[in-house]
């Protein structure tokens, strides 16, 4: 039983996560937001690695400020660029679009949410046993 309310919360919060993020408000309405993706990734790897935005630019062969402007989805990088801030990362350059490294601090919002959720469900069990 728990399994299955993991997996339908889980699912849950990841739609409408990926609802939210997919779009973002601008000044001329919506727009899709592949360039705030792009850079949240970079910039997890870049934090998981322990670099500093000073360190991937000079290993990826850029300019500091760019590659800021990359990480918050202002600006959006040639295909070369790309393929150099993915090396200079150790990653392939797909797994700068996956959806999954998202924002390290939404899996801990989920986890949260998942204990919680668990908690809640195994206090009912206990509760319908003492009946």
């Amino acid at each position: 039983m728990v399994d299955f309310h993991f997996i339908t919360y889980f699912r849950l919060l990841s739609t409408l996560k990926v609802g939210i993020e997919t779009y973002i408000h601008c000044k001329n309405g919506f727009m899709t937001n592949i360039k705030k993706l792009l850079g949240a990734n970079i910039r997890n790897y870049r934090l998981e690695q322990g670099l500093t935005q000073e360190k991937l630019a000079e290993m990826a062969k850029t300019a500091t400020n760019y590659l800021g402007l990359i990480e918050c989805g202002k600006k959006f990088p040639s295909a070369d660029m790309i393929e150099r801030i993915a090396g200079a990362l150790g990653r392939d350059t797909v797994e700068l679009f996956a959806l999954s490294p998202l924002r390290l601090d939404w899996q801990r919002d989920i986890l949260s949410g998942i204990e919680k959720l668990i908690s809640q469900h195994i206090a009912g069990l206990d509760k319908s046993e003492q009946v």
